[in-house]
């Protein structure tokens, strides 16, 4: 059971169930203690075991949390990002050596389902090798991709961006949710699955994965605006979180792209991110708390018994007598 740093990282090759069982143990021990210290000092807050897994309706709503919120939010999932790749890659890995579809990785992110999964690649054997980097035929939904950059960029902006534009306005207009789907998990899974289109007919370079991903990216953001579905300023405070993030997906679908045994299971692979997507919004409308309300009572005391203000009610002055 030997494993170097440098094959944390690697998404080609095989890993056994002891080797995963290992480095996932050691990884969220190391990363809690992390994050525990990183809370305490940087934060001023407490960090347990099952802060991974509050509610959640308690982070449902980016628009709900305050600066200082945001802020340990956004250090916590920068500090993530390293533990997820080499988890993903991990699980990949050992999906491959048990000779289970390398698509199950997407349990990877479901709160408790991630646990049962975690627990099952560590009991089940390695199964004998086989070709499964070997594509067997030429798919029809590779077919229809051009050969030429230019060509499958263009393919993969027109399924794309339309797709996202129906799950923003779900999210948005439907169940009326501006939240976690909308703002990380759509960014995200746009531009991977733009890159992983755009490298369907041949592995593309990094540069050109990450600049397909921001572009589809953009160009939902410029339909949302052309149809009036949201505003100039709104669209503006949300590319600096949807950019990098779309940035981050590409450069994924660029590792995605240059494995033929995923890239032979291309239409299920996108399928299921695509549903991912509205899943994460269903579930934050779900379980998203109900808007605080605040009653305001006002009322008049007036220091007189009944009697004397039913007299001022209904008393009069007299009439002046006539002067003529």
């Amino acid at each position: 059971m030997k494993i170097r740093f440098s094959e944390l990282w690697r998404l080609n090759g095989t890993v056994d169930r002891g080797t995963y069982a290992l480095v996932g143990v050691l990884g969220f021990a190391l990363k809690h203690n992390i994050d525990r210290l990183v809370a305490a000092y940087g934060f001023h807050r407490g960090w347990r075991l099952f802060s991974y897994w509050l509610p959640l309706r308690d982070v449902a709503r980016i628009t709900d949390l305050r600066s200082n919120q945001a802020a340990f939010l956004g250090t916590m999932v920068a500090i993530a990002l390293p533990f997820v790749w080499v988890g993903v890659a991990m699980t990949i890995r050992r999906l491959r050596s048990a000779g289970l579809p390398s698509q199950l990785v997407v349990l990877f992110f479901f709160p408790f389902v991630n646990l049962v999964f975690f627990l099952l690649l560590c009991l089940i054997p390695e199964r004998a090798a086989r070709l499964i980097d070997q594509p067997t035929s030429v798919s029809s939904f590779k077919q229809m991709i051009p050969e030429s950059a230019l060509g499958s960029a263009a393919v993969s902006l027109i399924f794309t961006v339309p797709l996202g534009l129906a799950i923003a306005l779900l999210g948005a207009q439907v169940l009326t949710n501006y939240g976690w789907g909308l703002f990380v998990a759509l960014p995200f899974a746009l531009g991977l699955a733009a890159a992983v289109i755009h490298g369907q007919p041949q592995p593309r370079s990094i540069k050109s994965c990450i600049g397909v991903a921001c572009l589809s990216t953009a160009l939902l953001g410029a339909a949302l605006l052309a149809l009036a579905f949201e505003g100039m300023v709104c669209l503006v405070m949300a590319m600096p979180i949807a950019l990098p993030l779309a940035a981050f997906g590409g450069a994924c679908g660029y590792l995605v792209q240059r494995r033929p045994s995923i890239q032979a299971g291309a239409p299920a692979f996108l399928s299921v991110l695509l549903i991912f997507v509205p899943g994460v919004q269903w579930t934050e409308h779900a379980m998203a708390r109900p808007a605080a309300t605040f009653v305001v009572r006002s009322t008049i005391d007036v220091q007189a018994s009944p009697q004397q203000v039913w007299d001022q009610v209904i008393a009069f002055s007299e009439i002046p007598p006539p002067q003529e």
